[in-house]
């Protein structure tokens, strides 16, 4: 052996002894806790790129049958193709390109081919240097179709036109080749995705790359720079000829006529869309009173005239001269057709007296444009007759302007950087860089060298073009970039529109580039069921329907770039009522996992962007993997930045109307929203949005933010009026949006547990009122508008670093104050808007200006400035907090809240708020509370209700809640003690009040509904009035009232039982109607509302609907118990309803009591009503709508004697239960759990015995069971295992009744429970179980014997009770030993089929403490089993063969394992009899520390020869008096081993052999 190997050698012989010796050491020990090794499960950890992979992935399995791509196309050589004109086709069949050939087209002009083209193969078109016009029924592509048109510049012409033709007789449909054969025969599916209708262009497999530009650099639409006009530019130099000549001045001044103010005009020099600038000063000398002056153009032919106002002037008194100036547009109606023009002053009809006008002129200051400057890139691309559009510089979304280029671009000479486009004919000035870099105008090409056309050939159809759709072709990547699509989509019809991606997964790489969509008739570029395609820099006008869209909400990732929309209306025929084209948006977005950038929705017959964003996953998209449990309305938005909205005639973007609410904070980043004709942004219905950045401006209203919590506004400018646009209304004489606010929010939370917003960094400017706007009040920074839900503020909003230029009015409160909210009020952080001349540190408040407003009596007015006709004040250093206190409405009217200042005893008279809709169905929702709000600044205060007579009250329930700190020296939480008027313990013990509905015969006093209403069913309860609900449209309709607060508190812990008689009848005919057959019947819960905790909770205290009513016809009891629980004693509000759980049926109820139960009496049965004189306490556990519980007779004791069955149930675990008496149970105290009971077949109705050897099988014994619940202080308990309690005691019989008994230690858990609760489990649902005699009772403490029905005389001796078996190898008797030499009749007899099992019990693990002495005795008789003769057995052998057997005690502590030890007989006196009952007695046994630690003690008698039957008798465990304490391990003492130790052990002593033997 060599020396390496032997030094080997002993370092593994070292190591395994140290091995042995480690673990032999720990086995020995039993003082050390076991190891664990948690290994765990193996787990793929993925990055974000790993995710996005795995989504990806995941989405290409799908229940959608998809299209694949041919085989045969995939080594295709693309030179060496064919010529289209070589192959022969016959064009009155359908022309196919097989699979695996590649064509090159090369027919050129005009062809028609009425059958179709189908391309499996590949074709490729290169149509730089010709044209071609193809008409055709449907061009389908399951190959490859490569298109590009070279460096054609773009013109009036295009070099290839594709038109559609068809009407819908010729609809289309097609079988796919090769692969895809069997998609069209797919019948596992709804969808039919080879029916592909009339004009199709579909992709089915294929691929498409189609490049339709000059050069991939041209831009498809660039924002305008500047403009070019006559005479600036000599654009046209025939048109410029004396142009303008010698009009310096366009007013004639030799025509004055003083009488009437007229000045005549010189014709030659008025231009249409030519910009001039009329000016003079006015004053009227005769009045003190300002007086109005507008300046009219009157044009003039013949007889006829017309007027137009081309100034509007300052109001002038006697005092000073007024300036009036004014730009103005010469527009095409004032000068076509005239050819005499004046210009005149007129002034108010209420002035009667003299004008003194002086100054007068008019100036050219502009000519006509005639072209358009634009960035460099448009040269080469942008050619002569290529069309172009201007978008609409107005808020008028028609007011587009769409020309054609006549010349090719040439440079700017001002600017090389710029090109100048000339224009066919002239535009009246639009909005340009050089005027604003927020606002100028988008400039589009229109025209493209590729046309895909629907033919305008279905007179029946005018409104149906063609379609473009790729079809269920997922992983491919599609190139479609350059086309211009012209009287495209289908209106009306689903699934036709331009350009369409319709469920086809991932398609990543897709590109959708620098396309145009015009006159479509149904919609733009549709994403329906696809994800990650690029939709990138294209243009749509004149479009009709949502433009570009995702379709069902499924659709993620996809990116939306650089896009532009104008002109788009709504359809004249909607696809259904599901869809929302009537209101029609440039960009709807149905799905925040997509991206938005720098898009532009320039022009909207309604909306700019819209998130109509559902809950759901709608249509076919829904089937995908990836759609599976998604909620678009919780999802985060994955990126809105720097998009464009202007000219919708509504709003720039909205919410509207499901709102967007996702879990986190959603960010739309520099967004631009301005010219809309209603709100800038309008985020309705919604939560935890961000606007960051971006200008919003010249909008009715800036943001909007209407029901919608948690808003963030940062970093953004808002601009009421901007002077760009102020200068454009002006000479074009356009009505100014008003009213014109600049943030205008709700006085209300649309939830009450959520903020309001937070203004932080924004700018507001141009909210100085004008002559031009005139919009008075209306004009405002910010405003609190007029929609209320109460009368009290709850938005809490806070300001900072926010200022307001211009002179502009900052805020008003006054539309607020108008709908008689006076509690308005905002936290100025830093101050940022105090008034000039005040210094303040920290923060201040701008609150309501009204009497009404508690706060000002509890702050110094003298730190307020008032700023009165804005109905608000700003108070300096001033912080408020405000709470809110909930009653119940039902009975309150005319309560008072009274709020006290401890230390100064100021106090405020608080009204009660409530949203009165004078509809009785929503005026009596339980959730109508009446609201009680007080905002204060820091300080003691107490508040305490008063009712109507000015007495102390308390209304039932008050639901007390903080705003949250909006600034660092808020009020503090608990600053206000709500004062409780005491209540006695007698006033508990009826929780309901007006239960009979006799206290009126109009008023349902005291109770509401949570739906369905509630009304006085005069004389139709059980002996006078009852309740009933008067709508049956949800099974969700209930009746209910509130409970007192303050006997829950005191109750805690109480059982209360709950009664009510419940009568149904059919809403249709009135007859009476049965639940008990169906799977519902009315049930009664409680929602509570903790503090702290957001929502609400849900308990059902009473669903057992078992007991008719004896004494009135069709009345049912229904009854259940409640426990006072932890939550229900803390909540702040429980409202106890009675729910109908079922639609189209009549609920009345009579008799609702809620009363107190006796306090128990832990000695006697914790079980209540155990014999079933009626159904009281029995409830329905699991499955509450199915299983069914039902009294039925006879019971153990006869007929007259009920016992309770269980039935329809559907697993083996649905039950019955009863929550057993809270507070007698104690830790380690013993119990015995018995019940009697039945199984019978759920068929038949026969009796059945169940077989105690058999788990989870069909003849299964069921088996009681306790678990307890511990409030743990939050919205869960902490629970204990379901642990078996009782289970059927040998032997079965199906002659009459069995029994179920169990000992049942309890719990830490079980003595601090809030519910304990007793169930049934482990039967077959197809069994029926019916229960009698159900009892828990306590087990004193005796540790004299610690076996129970060790004589097996329990229960007259009929059953092995509280015995169990060890295993399904033991049967269990009871026998007659009484002719044996016995002092009992019973015994029990083991009969095993192998020699291991036995019999075992639990013992009293109290007694058993460290030191203390046992012996055990049992009497003991071997039978053989063969010939039923006794035998004998060796009390020395410790065979199984010959041995007697022997007892074995074992223990576990919190469920491990901690010992075990077996003991044998001392037997020595005689030899054992074999006819007879023999004593075994063990030697004595000492407890050791490990028995005394253990929580739970076993005894069991076992290890028998299997040929033998056992018979037992007096089986004891009793001290022994006469034993000592040695110290010592007693005799037959074993400990138990640490299995993980075992093995290391055996694992050293087997390295050790194994490294001699090597040796």
């Amino acid at each position: 052996m060599t020396k390496q190997k032997r030094m080997t050698t002993k370092f593994v012989i070292l190591f395994s002894l140290w091995l042995v010796a480690r673990n032999a050491s720990t086995l020995l020990s039993d003082s050390l806790p076991q190891e664990v090794t948690d290994v765990g499960s193996n787990r793929l950890m993925l990055n974000h790129d790993d995710t996005m992979k795995q989504r990806v992935l995941a989405s290409t399995t799908t229940t959608i049958p998809m299209f694949s791509q041919q085989d045969c196309n995939r080594n295709l050589d693309w030179n060496s193709c064919a010529l289209f004109s070589a192959q022969g086709y016959d064009y009155n069949k359908t022309v196919v390109i097989p699979c695996g050939q590649c064509v090159t087209f090369d027919v050129w002009g005009e062809l028609k081919l009425p059958m179709g083209l189908d391309v499996q193969g590949a074709l490729q078109m290169f149509v730089n240097f010709h044209s071609l016009h193809l008409y055709l029924p449907f061009l389908r592509v399951q190959g490859n179709l490569h298109i590009t048109t070279g460096a054609t510049v773009i013109t009036d012409t295009p070099s290839l036109r594709i038109t559609l033709t068809g009407t819908n007789e010729t609809r289309t449909q097609f079988v796919p080749a090769g692969i895809n054969q069997n998609i069209c025969s797919s019948q596992s599916t709804r969808l039919k995705p080879c029916q592909v209708g009339t004009k199709p262009f579909v992709v089915a497999g294929g691929q498409l790359n189609i490049q339709g530009l000059p050069s991939p650099n041209c831009p498809s639409w660039h924002n305008l720079i500047n403009v070019a006009t006559v005479p600036l530019v000599d654009l046209l130099a025939s048109k410029a000829t004396n142009f303008f000549l010698d009009c310096s001045s366009v007013l004639d001044k030799t025509s004055y006529d003083s009488s009437s103010n007229v000045y005549s005009l010189y014709p030659e020099c008025l231009h249409q869309y030519s910009i001039y600038k009329v000016s003079l000063r006015v004053r009227a000398p005769d009045t003190v009173n300002p007086v109005g002056f507008n300046v009219e153009l009157r044009s003039r032919n013949n007889n006829n005239r017309k007027d137009f106002q081309i100034a509007k002037c300052p109001k002038a008194t006697q005092t000073d001269w007024i300036i009036c100036e004014s730009q103005f547009v010469l527009q095409t109606n004032m000068i076509n057709g005239y050819d005499t023009f004046q210009v005149q002053l007129e002034w108010d009809d209420k002035y009667i007296g003299d004008v003194e006008v002086k100054d007068w002129n008019i100036t050219f200051l502009e000519g006509p444009v005639m072209g358009l400057v634009l960035p460099r890139d448009v040269a080469g691309c942008w050619g002569d007759g290529a069309e172009i559009l201007v978008t609409s510089h107005t808020t008028d979304y028609k007011d587009h302007q769409v020309r054609r280029l006549q010349g090719t671009p040439f440079p700017n000479p001002k600017d090389r950087n710029t090109y100048i486009l000339p224009l066919d004919r002239m535009i009246i000035r639009p909005t340009t860089l050089e005027d604003s870099a927020d606002f100028a105008v988008e400039v589009a090409l229109l025209s493209r060298n590729i046309v895909v056309e629907g033919a305008k050939d279905d007179p029946n159809n005018p409104r149906h073009g063609g379609h473009f759709m790729i079809m269920q072709t997922p992983d491919i990547i599609q190139r479609i970039e350059g086309i211009e699509f012209r009287n495209m989509g289908q209106q009306g019809l689903l699934g036709r529109y331009p350009i369409h991606f319709h469920l086809c997964d991932s398609v990543e790489g897709s590109i959708v580039s620098k396309n145009t969509i015009r006159e479509s008739n149904q919609r733009c570029i549709v994403v329906h069921g696809t994800h990650n395609v690029t939709v990138s820099k294209n243009v749509a006008f004149n479009t009709k329907g949502h433009c570009y869209m995702t379709e069902d909400a499924g659709e993620l990732d996809n990116v939306f770039i650089g896009n532009l929309g104008a002109y788009t209306r709504t359809v004249e025929k909607q696809i259904s009522g599901d869809e929302s084209d009537f209101d029609a948006s440039t960009f709807w977005c149905t799905n925040p996992g997509n991206e938005w950038t720098e898009n532009v929705a320039g022009g909207s017959e309604v909306n700019g962007f819209w998130f109509e964003v559902p809950s759901t996953v709608r249509g076919a998209t829904n089937l995908m993997p990836l759609s599976k449990d998604m909620n678009p309305k919780k999802m985060a938005i994955k990126r809105f930045e720097s998009n464009v909205a202007h000219s919708n005639v509504e709003h720039g973007l909205r919410t509207y109307p499901r709102g967007y609410q996702p879990e986190v904070e959603s960010v739309f980043s520099n967004t631009r929203s301005y010219l809309n004709k209603k709100a800038g942004v309008f985020f309705h219905n919604s939560k935890n949005l961000a606007l960051e950045g971006g200008v919003y401006a010249d909008n009715e209203i800036q943001t909007d933010f209407d029901k919608a919590d948690n808003i963030r506004f940062e970093n953004a400018k808002v601009i009421g009026f901007s002077e760009s646009n102020r200068k454009i209304f002006e000479r074009e004489r356009l009505s100014a949006n008003c009213p014109r606010i600049g943030s205008e929010i709700h006085t209300f939370a649309r939830d009450p547990n959520d903020s309001g917003a937070i203004f932080r960094g924004v700018s507001y400017s141009g909210f100085d009122d004008n002559e031009l706007s005139n919009c008075g009040q209306q004009t405002v920074a910010f405003n609190f508008d007029d929609k209320v839900q109460t009368t009290m503020f709850d938005f809490w909003t806070t300001i900072e670093d926010v200022s307001i230029s211009d002179g502009g009015a900052p805020i008003s409160f006054c539309q607020a104050e108008g709908s008689d909210v006076t509690d308005v009020y905002i936290t100025d952080l830093d101050s940022s808007l105090r008034p000039k001349g005040l210094e303040a540190n920290g923060a201040s408040t701008i609150m309501s200006d009204n009497a009404k407003m508690p706060a000002l009596i509890f702050i110094d007015q003298r730190n307020c400035v008032s700023w009165k006709d804005r109905c608000c004040m700003y108070c300096i250093n001033t912080c408020l907090r405000s709470i809110t206190y909930a009653i119940d409405a039902s009975y309150t009217e005319g309560y008072t809240l009274k709020v006290t200042d401890i230390y100064d005893s100021k106090d405020a008279i608080i009204d009660g708020s409530y949203y009165y809709e004078d509809d009785e169905l929503s005026d009596s929702l339980f959730s109508k509370q009446r609201v009680y709000s007080v905002s204060l600044p820091p300080g003691k205060y107490k508040a305490e209700f008063f009712d109507k007579q000015g007495n102390p009250v308390w209304p039932t329930h008050v639901a007390e809640e903080y705003e949250a700190i909006q600034c660092p020296n808020s009020l503090l939480e608990g600053s206000v003690q709500l004062i409780q008027p005491d209540i006695r313990e007698a006033e508990c013990t009826e929780l309901i009040t007006n239960g009979s509905a006799d206290h009126s015969n109009s008023e349902h006093s005291f109770w509401s509904h949570k739906g369905g209403g509630v009304t006085v069913a005069i004389n139709e309860g059980r002996t006078g009035n009852a309740f009933a609900d008067y709508e049956q449209s949800s099974n969700d309709d209930s009746i209910g009232q509130y409970l007192d607060t303050r006997c829950l508190k005191m109750m805690k812990g109480r059982q209360y039982e709950i009664k009510a008689y419940v009568k149904l009848e059919d809403a249709t005919n009135a007859l009476p109607y049965d639940c008990t057959n169906s799977d519902t019947c009315p049930k009664a819960e409680i929602r509570l509302n903790i503090p702290g905790e957001i929502g609400s909770g849900y308990l059902e205290v009473a669903r057992e609907y078992v007991r008719p009513d004896a004494e009135t016809s069709g009345w049912r009891l229904l009854q259940g118990i409640m426990t006072i629980e932890k939550q229900m004693a803390v909540a702040s509000s429980a409202f106890f309803y009675i729910e109908r759980n079922l639609e189209g049926v009549r609920m009345l109820l009579d008799d609702i009591s809620i009363s107190l139960l006796p306090e128990p009496a832990c000695d006697k049965n914790l079980v209540m009503n155990g014999n079933f004189e009626d159904s009281s306490f029995w409830a329905r556990d699991d499955d509450k709508q199915n299983t069914k519980l039902e009294l039925i007779s006879p019971g153990v004791n006869g007929d007259e004697d009920n016992a309770m069955e269980l039935s329809r149930r559907r697993e083996s675990w649905h039950s019955m239960s009863q929550d057993i008496c809270i507070g007698c149970m104690k830790e380690g105290g013993r119990y015995t759990v018995t019940s009697r009971f039945q199984l019978r077949n759920g068929v038949d109705d026969s009796i059945f015995a169940c077989d105690r050897t058999q788990y989870k099988g069909i003849d299964e014994c069921p088996e009681m069971e306790l678990q307890s619940w511990l409030d743990n202080g939050l919205d869960t308990y902490k629970s204990s295992k379901r642990i078996n309690a009782a289970n059927a005691a040998w032997p079965i019989t199906t002659a009459g009744w069995n029994t179920m008994y169990g000992i049942y230690t309890a719990s830490s858990i079980d003595e601090a429970a809030d519910i304990t609760r007793l169930t049934w489990d482990n039967l077959h649902p197809s069994k029926n179980l019916v229960v009698d005699d159900i009892s828990i009772i306590h087990l004193p403490m005796n540790c004299k014997s610690l076996i129970v029905n060790g004589d097996f005389e329990y229960d007259n001796g009929r059953t092995a009770a509280f015995w169990e078996n060890t295993g399904q190898d033991v049967e269990i008797d009871v026998v007659d030993v009484s002719q044996a030499k016995d002092e009992s009749n019973h015994g029990v007899s083991l009969k095993v089929s192998r020699s291991g099992p036995g019999i075992v019990q639990q013992l009293d693990s109290r007694c058993l403490k460290a030191g203390t002495a046992w012996r055990i005795e049992v009497r003991i008789k071997l039978v053989n089993t063969s010939t039923g003769k006794g035998v004998r057995c060796s009390p020395t052998s410790r065979s199984r063969k010959d041995g007697c057997p022997h007892v074995t005690i074992s223990g576990a502590k919190d469920g491990a394992d901690q010992f075990e030890q077996r003991l044998y007989t001392d037997l020595t006196k005689g030899r054992w009899d074999a006819d007879n009952l023999n004593l075994w007695r063990s030697n004595k046994l000492i407890v050791n520390e490990a028995m005394a630690d253990s929580d739970s003690v076993s005894i069991e008698i076992r290890r028998f020869n299997e040929d033998w039957n056992v018979i037992l008798d007096d089986f004891r465990m009793i001290p022994d008096a006469d034993a000592t304490d040695t110290g010592k391990t007693a005799s037959g003492v074993r400990p138990m081993y640490n299995l993980q130790n075992y093995w290391k052990l055996h694992l050293g002593c087997f390295v050790i052999l194994a490294t001699l033997a090597f040796i």
